[in-house]
């Protein structure tokens, strides 16, 4: 590649120009194309790239080729962080730097700790956190000092959500939901038998919990023992929330499995509220009670009361049309085995169809 100037008249006018060209063969002829139109550049900007090309600026032996640090991902995590509260939440030092790349770290690879570190190692950590890429047992420290500053974050990104919607009083909703999470090894304190929603038998397994605000932004989350049942984790929440968040006037949503009668007096007790579904069994009770009636289920919407009990009923035309798909399929399994034994009996001079049992 070389710079050319060319200088070009039109009538009394002079035009100058700047290209950036390469030349290249052809057969037995050597031509030229233009790469780049460099008229707009500054004349220092030319004579720099003029001399690079030249190898005036670069003296052999003093340029080092290989993969250049990446930027872009981690930027964008710190900067979503910074508009949610994150950074500002855990503070500053090394510590907090180093929470914040782990956090990072799970989205963009969703490795372990060792494979964070190695990742770091190619990350622009300096410009972006502040810091030098982490060795596996700075991570390590870093997860020891977020547990025990665990309840200052929580409680601090909680005071910048009510800032950020501009609330002068305490959100009154809130979701609450665990999930368990199994594991391959034996060496973890909170590790035991239980439910295990991945049906993977044999395997010890945590349960997490995970208290949102109506918007479904996390506000709280704790691991219990994977033995614990989900319904006994709701007391930890409900006392979290009378106490630390201040949350006087509080609906809480869950499940079945969840909120169950102990659970629903427990609530009733701190004077909240709750959402939450009902079995197959409880509508076949109020249905034989009276309270309600199946062909409710045919409107779109239907409220109604029982003492201080809200029921809302509301017809779900997919589960409908599933159960309808699912009593089809039975129906012709029960055709096609009777077509078989039919065939059967038809077929044997020594079965009896009188005697024959379906």
């Amino acid at each position: 590649m070389f710079i050319h100037r060319n200088t070009k008249r039109v009538g009394n006018k002079v035009y100058h120009s700047t290209l950036l060209m390469q030349s290249y063969r052809e057969g037995k002829k050597v031509k030229h194309r233009t790469l780049a139109n460099l008229s707009r550049w500054k004349p220092e900007q030319v004579e720099m790239l003029d001399a690079m090309l030249k190898g005036a600026l670069l003296p052999a032996g003093e340029v080092i080729l290989g993969p250049g640090r990446g930027y872009g991902a981690l930027a964008a995590v710190r900067e979503i962080a910074r508009e949610l509260g994150m950074v500002e939440a855990l503070g500053e030092g090394k510590k907090a730097s180093l929470t914040l790349l782990m956090a990072a770290a799970r989205l963009i690879i969703q490795g372990s700790k060792s494979a964070c570190s190695r990742w770091a190692h190619g990350q622009a950590t300096e410009e972006i956190l502040g810091m030098g890429p982490p060795t596996e047992d700075d991570l390590y420290s870093a997860m020891d000092w977020a547990l025990a500053n665990q309840v200052r974050i929580e409680d601090e990104i909680y005071s910048l959500r009510r800032k950020s919607e501009r609330r002068e009083t305490a959100p009154t909703l809130f979701l609450y939901d665990v999930t368990s999470s199994y594991l391959e090894g034996e060496c973890n304190e909170l590790a035991a038998y239980g439910y295990n929603r991945d049906k993977k038998r044999g395997k010890k397994q945590v349960l997490v919990g995970l208290l949102a605000d109506s918007r479904g932004f996390p506000l709280s989350v704790e691991v219990f023992p994977g033995s614990t049942r989900d319904i006994s984790t709701l007391t930890p929440r409900i006392e979290k929330l009378s106490t630390r968040f201040s949350a006087e006037r509080v609906v809480l949503v869950g499940d079945e499995g969840l909120i169950k009668s102990a659970q629903v007096d427990e609530i009733s007790e701190h004077g909240f509220s709750y959402i939450t579904s009902i079995s197959r069994p409880e509508i076949e009770s109020l249905a034989s009670r009276g309270v309600i009636q199946l062909s409710l289920f045919d409107k779109d919407l239907v409220e109604v009361r029982e003492g201080s009990v809200r029921y809302i009923l509301r017809r779900n035309p997919q589960r409908a049309e599933e159960r309808r798909a699912n009593r089809g399929e039975r129906l012709a399994k029960a055709l096609s085995q009777l077509a078989e034994e039919a065939k059967s009996l038809s077929s044997s001079q020594r079965k009896n169809p009188q005697k024959a049992k379906i």
